[in-house]
């Protein structure tokens, strides 16, 4: 009686694998027009998601074939119609350097707006950046905010 139980459940577990590794991934209706690319150095890589990794990032392809590449060789990318590049960033105190992925907001007159997410253990800090020819410009800081966000559209809330 247990063996049969066993041999049922095999069978019923191998019908249902044969099944999903025989259908290609769907699209979803909502995701269908998003435009999903990872740049590198020397190539790049379209599909229809991107899955970021600590160490390597996938691209899915339309007909579900999978891109492995490394992360730290990304340059910039586009997920979810948000774009994300690697650019240099300043810390508070204008003393340290290094390469963050600061998603693209909007650009006027030659000039980009990026903006940094920092997350710490609880809270999440925000900071923004622009850049003149992929080169830093200026720091959004409390000072400025109030004549450099409304020259790229974006609206300040009143406190």
């Amino acid at each position: 009686m247990k063996r049969s139980i066993v041999l049922i459940v095999v069978m019923i577990v191998s019908c249902i694998l044969q099944a999903t590794a025989g259908n290609p991934p769907t699209i979803k209706k909502e995701k269908a027009d998003d435009v999903c690319f990872v740049k590198t150095l020397d190539k790049v890589y379209f599909g229809q998601d991107v899955k970021m990794g600590l160490l390597y990032t996938k691209i899915i392809s339309i007909d579900g074939t999978i891109s492995k590449i490394r992360t730290s060789e990304i340059k910039s990318y586009m997920h979810d119609n948000r774009m994300f590049e690697l650019l240099p960033v300043l810390c508070e105190k204008y003393d340290t350097t290094c390469y963050a992925m600061l998603e693209y907001v909007t650009s006027r007159s030659g000039l980009k707006l990026y903006k940094y997410c920092c997350a710490t253990n609880r809270n999440s800090r925000f900071g923004y950046f622009v850049f003149k020819n992929n080169r830093f410009y200026l720091r959004v800081d409390q000072d400025n905010a109030i004549n450099i966000l409304p020259f790229f559209g974006i609206e300040l809330k009143s406190s």
